[in-house]
C-alpha cells in the first residue's frame, strides 16, 4: 500500500481515501452487506462494484437481512462473470426475480421457496440453460409441481447434483425420475419419500450416485432394509455418503445380509448414516467387516443398532484414522468405548450418544481428553453427572453444541457450561436440579447469539 499522509490543515473524506483502505473496510463486511453500501457514495460504489466481481461464491440466505426484489435486483447488476454458485432465500421474492440470475452460475442453492409457482423454475431453467451443474431446492407450498423440475431438467442435462425438500404438493417421485431420465451424469441426490419403484427406475437409467441422502416420512416410500441397501450397493460401486433416515416402522429390519453386503459392494464410503427407527438386528461380526471394508469412513452413525457394542468401536477407532463425526445413539457400548474414542479420535468433531443406557460417569469424562469436540449430545444417557459435564466443556473449548436432557446435572455443572464461549445451542430438557440460578450464570457467560434450549425444567 503507498504511504498515506493528510496534513492537519486538509479535511478527510471518502473521496481522498486510497482505494486500498476502503477495500480493506469493505473486506471486514458480508458481500450481501455491499449492496446497501454501494448506495452511499461514488467512492463506495466503484469499490464494491470491483469487490463484487472478484466473487465466485455468495451466499444470500439467513444473513440477518430481507433479500426483496428490489435488493437482489440491485446485488445482480453488480455480480461479475466469475460468480458460480449462488445460495437464494426466496422467502421475499417474486418469481420474476430469478430471470436477472447471473449466466455465469453453475451452481445454485434455492430456500424458503414457499409461495412460488412453476415460473421461478422456469426462470431458472431459461437463465441458466445448459450450464446448471448443481441445483437444490427447499419449499414447502406455492403451486410447485414436477413440471417445474422437468424444465430444469431438460434445460440442463449435464446436471450432477439434485436437492429436493419440498411438501406435498410436488410428486418428487416423478421428479426425480424425470431427472434421472434426462440427467445421465447424475452422481448427487438428496431427497424425501422416495418409492422403491423410483429407485429401481432411476438405476434403470444407468444412474450410479455417489452422494445419497434420504428421509423417508412417509409409509409408502422405500425403509431402510437389506432390499434397499443391497440395491444401491449393486448399483454405486463408488458411492462416497449414504445417508438413510427412517420415521416410520418397517415390516423387516437390517441384518448381517444388508450390512456385509454393503461392505463389500461399497468400500470407497467416506460418510455413512443410517438411522432406522425399528431396531437393527446386524451381528457385532457384520459391523466390524463394515468396519474393515470401509477404512476410508470419516463420517458415522449407526442409530439403534441392537447389538452395537465395544469391539466394533474399537475396530471403527483402529481402522478410520481420520474420524470427524460418530453417532453411537441407542447402542450398547460402555465405558471402554468412550476410552478408546477419547485416545485415538484426536479430530473428533461431533459425538452424539443419545440413550446410551451402559455409560457412568468415569466413561464420560473420559471425552475432556478429545480435546476437539464442537458438538456432544448426551440426552438420555446414563452416567451424565456434574463431574462429567465439568470434563467435557473444560476439555473442549471449542464446543458449540451440547444436549444434555434427563441428566443428573445442577447448578454446579452449568458453571462449567458457562466457561464454554462458543456455545450456541444448549439443551436441558428435564433436568430437574437446575434452577434459575444456574440459568442466568450461563446467561452471564455465553456469547450474545448463543441459543438457550430449556424445557421442562421441574
Amino acid at each position: 500500500m503507498r504511504p498515506f499522509k493528510v496534513s492537519a490543515s486538509h479535511s478527510v473524506n471518502l473521496l481522498t481515501l486510497p482505494s486500498e483502505i476502503i477495500s480493506k473496510v469493505l473486506a471486514l463486511l458480508q458481500p450481501h452487506d455491499w449492496a446497501q453500501v454501494a448506495q452511499t457514495c461514488i467512492a463506495l460504489r466503484t469499490e464494491c462494484d470491483i469487490a463484487m466481481k472478484t466473487l465466485t461464491f455468495l451466499d444470500l440466505k439467513n444473513g440477518g437481512f430481507v433479500m426483496n426484489d428490489w435488493y437482489f435486483a440491485t446485488l445482480t447488476k453488480r455480480m461479475g462473470s466469475r460468480l458460480r454458485r449462488l445460495e437464494l432465500d426466496c422467502w421475499h421474492l417474486m418469481d420474476s426475480s430469478l430471470e436477472n440470475l447471473p449466466e455465469s452460475i453453475e451452481e445454485l442453492v434455492l430456500c424458503g421457496c414457499d409461495h412460488h409457482s412453476n415460473q421461478i423454475l422456469f426462470n431458472v431453467s431459461c437463465r441458466l440453460k445448459g450450464k446448471l451443474r448443481i441445483f437444490a431446492w427447499s419449499g414447502f407450498g406455492g403451486s410447485i409441481s414436477a413440471k417445474g423440475f422437468e424444465d430444469v431438467a431438460l434445460n440442463n442435462r449435464c446436471l450432477t447434483s439434485f436437492m429436493i425438500d419440498c411438501g406435498s404438493t410436488v410428486d418428487v417421485n416423478q421428479a426425480v425420475r424425470t431427472v434421472a431420465k434426462n440427467c445421465p451424469l447424475l452422481k448427487e441426490l438428496s431427497a424425501c419419500n422416495l418409492t422403491m419403484e423410483t429407485l429401481v427406475f432411476m438405476f434403470e437409467c444407468g444412474i450410479s450416485l455417489q452422494r445419497f441422502r434420504h428421509k423417508q416420512r412417509q409409509i409408502d416410500s422405500f425403509h431402510i432394509t437389506d432390499t434397499t441397501l443391497t440395491l444401491i450397493a449393486d448399483n454405486c460401486p463408488l458411492l462416497k455418503e449414504l445417508n438413510l433416515v427412517e420415521k416410520t416402522i418397517a415390516e423387516s429390519a437390517v441384518t448381517d445380509s444388508g450390512i456385509l453386503h454393503l461392505a463389500e459392494r461399497a468400500s470407497a464410503l467416506r460418510i455413512l448414516k443410517l438411522k432406522p427407527i425399528q431396531c437393527s438386528i446386524a451381528s457385532e461380526v457384520a459391523i466390524m467387516q463394515l468396519v474393515n471394508f470401509c477404512g476410508n469412513l470419516s463420517h458415522v452413525e449407526l442409530s439403534n443398532f441392537k447389538h452395537l457394542s465395544d469391539p466394533p468401536v474399537y475396530e471403527l477407532v483402529q481402522k478410520c484414522v481420520n474420524l470427524m463425526e460418530l453417532s453411537l445413539d441407542y447402542s450398547q457400548i460402555s465405558d471402554t468405548s468412550l476410552e478408546l474414542i477419547s485416545i485415538h479420535c484426536k479430530g473428533l468433531r461431533s459425538i452424539s450418544l443419545k440413550c446410551c443406557r451402559k455409560l457412568t460417569d468415569l466413561g464420560i469424562k473420559a471425552l475432556h481428553q478429545c480435546g476437539s469436540l464442537e458438538s456432544a449430545n448426551l440426552g438420555q444417557a446414563s452416567g451424565l453427572t456434574d463431574g462429567s459435564l465439568t470434563a467435557i466443556c473444560t476439555g473442549n473449548p471449542h464446543l458449540k453444541v451440547l444436549v444434555a436432557g434427563y441428566g443428573q446435572v445442577s447448578d454446579k455443572g452449568l458453571r462449567a457450561v458457562a466457561s464454554c464461549m462458543h456455545l450456541r445451542e444448549l439443551a436441558l430438557n428435564n433436568c430437574s436440579h437446575v434452577t434459575n440460578r444456574g440459568i442466568k450464570q450461563i446467561a452471564g457467560g455465553l456469547l450474545p447469539n448463543a441459543s438457550i434450549h430449556r424445557t421442562q425444567l421441574l
